[in-house]
């Protein structure tokens, strides 16, 4: 039941309330709200191109951007800490060998999986995994290779002998 009058239900106005009360829309807002954005969209010729072009090109400009947004998203779901870091930063501290086989990484390397020569790119791992109770912080996050990254997975690192 929506908390307020329902003189809103079925209109793109509705549909933002939901929104804003972060309520499940009900169906008559949601078909609004789809009716709104098609008229948009056919008022505004170029307007979606326009959208998906600006994305692709924030994805290139921002290409660890993405990855370190999911992380903190994930981190913040399970009520880890999590604190902002940049991938210069994480190089100067630990540098430019994989924390996992020690080997060094190729900063050049494609970093997108099954472009050739990914698996030895730069990925951000997590030492303790987000999913364990790991913080998405500069002291969990170390340099690794990808393929090394996606071998371990979501296990612990085993402990010093």
């Amino acid at each position: 039941m929506a908390p307020w009058p329902k003189i809103y239900c079925g209109t793109f106005r509705g549909y933002q309330k939901h929104y804003r009360d972060k309520t499940k829309p009900c169906q008559p807002c949601r078909d609004a709200a789809s009716l709104h954005l098609k008229q948009d969209y056919e008022n505004n010729p170029g307007k979606r191109k326009r959208i998906r072009d600006n994305a692709k090109k924030w994805r290139e400009n921002n290409p660890d951007k993405r990855a370190r947004q999911k992380a903190r998203r994930r981190a913040k779901k399970k009520n880890n800490k999590f604190e902002p870091y940049t991938l210069e930063q994480v190089l100067n501290r630990y540098g430019t060998n994989c924390h996992i086989c020690s080997d060094p990484i190729d900063l050049a390397a494609p970093r997108q999986c099954g472009l050739p020569g990914w698996e030895l790119a730069l990925h951000l791992d997590h030492v303790i995994p987000i999913y364990l109770g790991g913080a998405d912080s500069i002291k969990n996050v170390k340099p690794s290779h990808a393929i090394c990254n996606l071998r371990k997975s979501t296990k612990k690192p085993a402990p010093p002998s």
